[in-house]
């Protein structure tokens, strides 16, 4: 049994989010040099090279995201006595949605106006509620993807909460193997009939319910967890590449190669179990950085592209500087933004949020 003493502040899963971020933004921008062919040999080449065409480091970054959500997202249900759910409806509405619209023009600048592409107004509009993917409205970042699956794993839980389930460790592992048989199922028919199924969305609600088991072992040494989070790792471990193969052995537009959706689940599910178990990262840098990171997630990719376009006139058929050498100097800058957002954006909606729940209380 799950229980509210578990509702406690986790330092190093913070951390481990922010390193996590900024995988994603290493991903991105190599993933730019490569396509612009600016790098095209040596040490940067190869490091780009594999990270972008045998270990995805960017799917692993998301993969992390998602399992730390697991641990995380459901006790915001399980701590709360009075009006669980309408807290957890107000909490998690205060914490993404202030700077997300703030990223939203500054997604149209960058990728669409800078592009010289236009935008739809009502494409924005959708947007601006975080639903566009559920009425096939083109998201105006293409990272708003996981939003999408964060909200449908909000939506779960509240309803497994609702059935008294959330709380219980085998229903979460049932919910888990589930969620991969729905995988092997969607896998087949996007082989089959060559359909573009979402089957990333069944394996991130796959590591989302495993982080919830998981956190019970890594924080209160249950057994019976860990008993569960093994067994739902090897069926995993057993059936990925029947997955990965099914799945993405053809490509339907994103470069897809069954082998590297494969060695990027495979490298998510190491970094999980050694960075929670073995080797907790910890700090005040890391701590700042994982406080963030949802900034960081949301920004990277305005700040570089922003700062390449610019910077492009001064590129002929190569740059000047060595490629890492334009992604510490974006990263910095990312970092400088976010800690801007979150302290002028992300901290006074938290904190209208909890005033939201306070007066609620008070009633």
């Amino acid at each position: 049994m799950i229980t509210k003493k578990t509702a406690i502040r986790l330092d190093f899963l913070d951390a481990l989010r922010g390193v996590a971020a900024m995988m994603v933004a290493y991903l991105h921008y190599s993933r730019y040099f490569l396509k612009q062919g600016l790098v095209t040999e040596g040490f940067e080449f190869e490091l780009f090279y594999f990270f972008n065409n045998y270990v995805d480091l960017g799917k692993v970054g998301v993969i992390v995201f998602f399992a730390i959500s697991g641990m995380v997202i459901p006790f915001s249900l399980l701590r709360t006595s009075n009006h669980p759910v309408r807290h957890f409806v107000i909490s998690r509405f205060s914490r993404l949605y202030p700077v997300y619209w703030c990223s939203i023009p500054a997604g149209v600048f960058a990728y669409w106006f800078l592009q010289g592409d236009d935008v739809a107004l009502s494409t924005v509009l959708f947007n601006v509620s975080m639903l566009q993917q559920f009425f096939l409205v083109e998201n105006v970042m293409g990272l708003y993807w996981t939003l999408q699956v964060e909200l449908i794993f909000y939506g779960l839980c509240v309803v497994i909460f609702l059935l008294g389930w959330l709380g219980k460790p085998k229903k979460l592992m049932a919910m888990s193997l589930l969620f991969i048989a729905l995988a092997v199922l969607a896998s087949w028919v996007r082989y089959s009939y060559q359909v573009k199924i979402p089957v990333a969305l069944f394996l991130a609600l796959v590591f989302m319910f495993w982080g919830a088991i998981w956190r019970e072992y890594i924080i209160n040494g249950d057994l019976v967890c860990r008993y569960y989070s093994i067994v739902i790792f090897v069926v995993l471990l057993l059936l990925m590449p029947v997955i990965s193969l099914l799945a993405y052995n053809q490509d339907m537009g994103f470069s897809e190669t069954w082998y590297r959706y494969l060695l990027s689940y495979y490298s998510a599910m190491i970094v999980l179990i050694v960075f929670t178990v073995w080797v907790r990262i910890e700090g005040r840098f890391f701590s700042w950085l994982g406080r963030i990171s949802y900034s960081v997630y949301l920004f990277h990719g305005v700040v570089f592209v922003v700062f390449m376009h610019y910077l492009s006139p001064y590129f002929s058929e190569s740059i000047r500087f060595p490629a890492h050498f334009y992604v510490i100097l974006c990263m910095l800058l990312t970092l400088a933004l976010s800690t801007f957002t979150y302290t002028f954006i992300e901290k006074p909606g938290m904190a209208l949020g909890r005033r939201w729940i306070s007066k609620g209380k008070a009633l």
